[in-house]
């Protein structure tokens, strides 16, 4: 799989993966996005301490000030009380229709959840796979087909 050029990461908080992700893929341009202003601040604090000058922090509300451009790679922690329409459209239909063909999406979900992401999956004909599940959290990965420009 080629390094991805262009990531994103819903729900920053204070920038841990973005900024990973960010030292991992030093060519790729990483936007962390965040509701919260004050987790925007310290995602642009903690990137600058770290050196990574290929992360930008965005305060945005789902994808609404995401840039429009697609994604190699898609990371986010789903909130989990949203409700169930939100997390299907926020944050599995959404981010999904910003992967480029090819693109992949990993996401983690409290075990809560566990019973909504599937039929999401199986609704909508997604290469959705659950890839880890420990006490409290399952983490999922979305591939999307190199050939399908939509879902």
């Amino acid at each position: 799989v080629p390094p991805p050029r262009t990531i994103l990461d819903m729900g920053c908080g204070c920038g841990v993966i973005g900024i990973v992700l960010a030292r991992l893929f030093p060519d790729a341009q990483v936007y962390s996005i965040d509701r919260d202003l004050l987790a925007v601040r310290y995602t642009r604090h903690n990137a600058e301490l770290n050196k990574v000058p290929n992360l930008t922090a965005l305060g945005s509300v789902g994808l609404e000030q995401a840039p429009e451009q697609p994604f190699d790679l898609i990371v986010s922690n789903i909130p989990a009380k949203i409700g169930e329409e939100a997390i299907e459209e926020e944050f599995m239909l959404g981010p999904l229709a910003h992967l480029r063909p090819g693109g992949d999406y990993w996401f983690v979900v409290v075990s809560g959840l566990n019973h909504l992401i599937p039929g999401i999956g199986t609704r909508h004909k997604l290469k959705l796979k659950q890839v880890k599940k420990r006490s409290g959290h399952a983490v999922y990965h979305l591939h999307k087909p190199a050939n399908e420009t939509s879902k």
